[in-house]
């Protein structure tokens, strides 16, 4: 059996030896550009990478790319499960969600259980041993229809996978 947990992150260097298009000139190009967009973050080399491959390393593709993807996380909360860059005053790592889609007959339970447990292990991975784990949801929308979705042996396999 492997471990789960022995993922190889793929490094900036082995970016550049994989991608003969990605040229470092390219990302400092936009790493300056984004230092001149107050509207958004700064953003890591790793992620411009990601950004330059998905516009085919074409700038202003990348560009539009980098405005499409921070101002759909800014204006489309609905779409995103955030984990806080802080843990609380306790030290729990903190999550924060709601529901994307209030129509009832759209939620998948079992699917959004799954998504919990990679958002789990990634919590994991991400920030090493932590007192916990806080997840806030906003129940705004959240019905019986809902409730009735949820698979109560999947939801007890959760519950005691988590503890």
């Amino acid at each position: 059996m492997t471990n789960d947990f022995e993922m190889i992150r793929i490094t900036v260097e082995e970016e550049y030896r994989r991608n003969p298009e990605l040229r470092p000139e390219d990302v400092l190009y936009l790493q300056d550009w984004l230092s001149k967009q107050p509207h958004l973050p700064k953003v890591p080399e790793d992620m411009i990478i990601l950004f330059l491959h998905s516009g085919f390393y074409k700038l202003e593709a990348t560009k539009t790319f980098i405005e499409t993807y921070y101002t759909v996380k800014t204006h489309a909360p609905d779409l995103n499960v955030a984990i806080l860059p802080k843990k609380d005053d306790h030290g729990n790592v903190v999550i924060m969600t709601r529901l994307g889609d209030k129509d009832a007959s759209h939620y998948l339970g079992t699917e959004t259980t799954k998504v919990f447990l990679m958002l789990y292990d990634l919590v994991l991975l991400v920030h090493g041993t932590s007192p916990g784990i806080v997840i806030i949801f906003d129940s705004d929308g959240f019905s019986l229809g809902h409730l009735a979705k949820i698979n109560l042996g999947t939801n007890k396999k959760f519950l005691l996978y988590t503890q």
